[in-house]
């Protein structure tokens, strides 16, 4: 996640489902490996999440299933 160069790449890579309908987000949150969020961009796509119109249910993790 350190070599991501744009916010666009670490947007498609923290929300890209895999086949299992899974995203970065979902398996983060379920093998507890938040280091992958520290970077600049990660940050802003987070807070994008945070603070759209989805449901977050005061969990940034949660959001991910409903996008």
């Amino acid at each position: 996640m350190q070599a991501v160069d744009t916010e666009q790449e670490m947007r498609f890579l923290l929300l890209e489902k895999d086949l299992e309908n899974r995203d970065s987000l979902d398996l983060i949150t379920r093998y507890t490996i938040i280091s992958f969020l520290e970077s600049k961009f990660a940050d802003n796509v987070v807070k994008e999440i945070w603070r759209s119109p989805y449901s977050t249910n005061d969990s940034i993790f949660s959001a991910s299933s409903n996008y």
